[in-house]
């Protein structure tokens, strides 16, 4: 049987017969593609096209939307950063001031003595 079969498809006109059915089935699938293309719009149904256009949409928009949060976290490192540094800021200008009331008293002691002096 498997001889029958070997001399029956070892033809070149076999390989012809085939490569026109494998020609026809592919304009028939692509033609297929197309009305169903054309009647799923008309019927406003979504095609496998349209749900893959969604699902690529939606990874963009995830990926996306990992770049935001990231770049949330980056600015809120670096407010908190900053907010230590003007707390620092605040508190040495905090001590610069206790520094300059002393010498403005001392500078004013001083000045006291100076005038009893004379």
């Amino acid at each position: 049987m498997n001889e029958r079969v070997y001399q029956l498809t070892n033809t070149s006109e076999f390989v012809r017969l085939l490569k026109r059915g494998t020609s026809s089935q592919a304009l028939f699938q692509d033609l297929f593609s197309k009305n169903q293309e054309l009647l799923a719009s008309q019927l406003k149904v979504p095609t496998k096209n349209d749900l893959a256009n969604v699902a690529k949409v939606a990874i963009q928009t995830e990926e996306k939307l990992d770049s935001v949060e990231e770049q949330l976290w980056r600015i809120s490192d670096s407010a908190a950063k900053m907010n230590q540094e003007i707390e620092s800021m605040i508190e040495v200008t905090r001590e610069v001031m206790k520094v300059t009331s002393r010498m403005k008293l001392e500078l004013s002691e001083f000045k006291k003595r100076e005038s009893r002096i004379k």
